[in-house]
Formats: structure tokens, C-alpha cells, sequence
């Protein structure tokens, strides 16, 4: 009887001692607070680290916290680093500028004074809002633009034209003027390097006025500009004779005259 006592007794120490075993959780969570895994586990029992996701942008380090020696309820977070990039900024001539260092997804921002004759700088041939990986940036350079205007002699515009450094204008069709003969614009326009405002040179005709006598005889010649006045000459006397006037209107001369003098007898 005593035999069968002292059984049940150990019997019962150990069903206690085996319900009485302490059990803890151990969870193992990610860069942004998820749980990956959780255990629950007794002191005797081993467990591995899980496997560490993946996550673009970052390289994942350590986890920050030793699973050897375990024994109660743990968080063990896993610890990464967030990748950079080197983003190399080049010159128009591809002379490496400066090397930016950039976190992954950041942008980055690159003010360099560009002085290449004839050309605007624009920005970069890349997109520098998101950086995702490394990068060779070149500047992107266009062309400058002038406007170049073509007057007439009233200040009305007949022509306007963009045209980039350097280039040439075209101009329009030949002007016309009444009397005049069209020679040119004032300005040079076949390397064009600012903007332009141009009008038309012209050219007054001329016109020979020949004076005579009533004989024939060439008293004076005179070359005139187109509608103005020749200077002329004093009508040569006559006895007997008043001059009344030259039998041409030389006083807005639009083509080479002969002139002559017409007289009025006079009576006494």
C-alpha cells in the first residue's frame, strides 16, 4: 500500500512539473513593422532565423538580436541599409563636373552654369526625381533663337522669322519704291547672333536735265535725284525777247528732260 502511495505521489510531481513547463513566443519582424514569422517555443527548443525578404532599395544587414540563448518572449527585428547611388554629372564635352551621392528614390539637384556659345542649357537627358541606380547625366543644350523682322521704309512689318544661332535669315521678295531702285537691308542677316530688326536700302534714280538755247546749243547739264528740283540756269537774253518760262517743269524731275526757253516778244 505504501508502495502504490509513494507512486502516485511522483507520478503527480511530474505531471505537475511537465504542466508547469514555460512557454514563450519569439516573433521576428521587418523593415516596416510586418511579422515575418513567430514561434512559440519551450527553453529547450531550437529555432532558426527565417528567411529575410527582399525589399528594393535597401540590403539587408543583421538581425538585431542573438537567437541562441532565448528564454522569454522576444522581438528580433531584422535591420537593413538603404542603398545609394553615385549619379556622375558631366560637361558638354564629357568631362566628368562632380559625383552626387544618393539615397535610393531621393532625387537630386545639380545647378552648373553652362557658357557654351550659341547654345541654352535646358537640363539633364535624365530624370533626377527618382534614383533607382546609378547614373552618367549629361547637360541637355539647344540651339539659341533670334527673331529677325523685316520692316518697310513706314515701319510696317513684312516678315518675321525665328532662326537659330548662327543660321540665315531669308528675306522677303525685292521691295519696290516709285523713283527708287531697291539695293539691299541694312543689316546683315546670313549669321544671324542676336535678334534683328532690318529694313530695305533703296537707291534714288537719277535723271540727266539738259538745258539748251533756242539754237540748240547745251547751255548746262545737270544729273537730279527722282522728284526733286534741278537747280537750272538764268535763260540767256534775248533782244527784243522777254523770258516767260523753260517749256519743261523742272522742279519735280521723274525723267530726263531737254529743256528749253520760251520768250514773249516784247512791244513798245
Amino acid at each position: 500500500m505504501k508502495k502504490i502511495f509513494w507512486l502516485i505521489i511522483v507520478i503527480s510531481c511530474l505531471v505537475i512539473t511537465g504542466c508547469s513547463k514555460k512557454q514563450y513566443e519569439v516573433k521576428f519582424i521587418g523593415l516596416n513593422g510586418e511579422i515575418i514569422e513567430s514561434f512559440k517555443l519551450y527553453k529547450e527548443d531550437q529555432v532558426d532565423y527565417p528567411e529575410v525578404p527582399n525589399i528594393e532599395g535597401y540590403d539587408f544587414i543583421k538581425w538585431d538580436k542573438d537567437i541562441k540563448y532565448l528564454s522569454e518572449n522576444t522581438i528580433i527585428t531584422a535591420i537593413y541599409k538603404i542603398k545609394t547611388y553615385n549619379v556622375n554629372f558631366y560637361d558638354e564635352n564629357d568631362n566628368l563636373i562632380e559625383t552626387k551621392v544618393v539615397e535610393y528614390n531621393n532625387s537630386v539637384y545639380f545647378n552648373h552654369l553652362f557658357s557654351v556659345e550659341g547654345y541654352s542649357f535646358i537640363g539633364w537627358d535624365k530624370d533626377l526625381s527618382h534614383i533607382t541606380c546609378d547614373l552618367d547625366v549629361k547637360p541637355l543644350l539647344v540651339k539659341k533663337t533670334f527673331s529677325v523682322k523685316f520692316y518697310d521704309e513706314s515701319d510696317t512689318l513684312i516678315k518675321e522669322e525665328i532662326v537659330e544661332y548662327g543660321s540665315s535669315a531669308t528675306a522677303p521678295s525685292d521691295l519696290t519704291k516709285e523713283g527708287h531702285t531697291f539695293i539691299g537691308w541694312d543689316t546683315d542677316f546670313t549669321n544671324v547672333l542676336a535678334n534683328l530688326v532690318i529694313y530695305p536700302v533703296f537707291e534714288s534714280q537719277k535723271f540727266t536735265v539738259n538745258f539748251y538755247d533756242e539754237s540748240g546749243k547745251l547751255l548746262k547739264e545737270e544729273v537730279v535725284d527722282y522728284g526733286c528740283a534741278a537747280e537750272g540756269i538764268t535763260a540767256p537774253v534775248k533782244d527784243g525777247y522777254k523770258f516767260v518760262r523753260w517749256d519743261e517743269d523742272t522742279n519735280n524731275v521723274k525723267s530726263n528732260l531737254d529743256v528749253y526757253p520760251i520768250y514773249e516778244e516784247l512791244h513798245w
